[in-house]
């Protein structure tokens, strides 16, 4: 009687063993499911960023003039402002961000749809002096500067 105990335990000792090497290979399975899955939505999220980019890199603009002035002038003070004109790119514009002296004063429209070639006219006021900067906004995103001049 005490053969066949031995002989039952050692059997169970077996199966264990292929039991714990099918658990440990599901678990491998599960765990290089779980990384692909992290994997694959990091690409796609980087790839999206990647388009963007592109399309800052590719749009230019450029000043074509700065007007010393108010935006009111009052005679005989000029009116100021800002001439931009688009040179390149294909992406749609969904405006063009006019800074003078670091801050924004374009409106939500100003060079929505600009094409290449084309120009538009923000008035603003402007000082003798202030930096005048030009960026252009695509799919919502802020591109860097595209060019500046200093107001004469």
């Amino acid at each position: 009687m005490q053969k066949t105990y031995i002989i039952m335990v050692m059997n169970k000792k077996g199966v264990s063993g292929v039991i714990t090497a099918v658990l440990l290979i599901l678990l491998v399975i599960a765990a290089i499911g779980v990384i692909w899955v992290v994997v694959i939505n990091f690409i796609n999220e980087g790839s999206g960023a990647i388009e963007g980019s592109a399309d800052c890199l590719t749009t230019t603009l450029s000043i074509e003039s700065v007007v010393v002035g108010a935006a009111i002038p009052v005679p005989p003070a000029p009116q100021g402002s800002v001439t931009v004109k688009r040179t390149d790119g294909s992406a749609a514009l969904d405006k063009i961000k006019v800074f003078v002296g670091g801050t924004d004063f374009s409106n939500t429209t100003f060079g929505a749809g600009l094409g290449i070639g084309q120009t538009a006219t923000l008035s603003t006021t402007i000082a003798a002096g202030n930096k005048v900067e030009v960026a252009a906004v695509i799919d919502g995103k802020t591109c860097a500067i595209a060019d500046s001049a200093t107001a004469a």
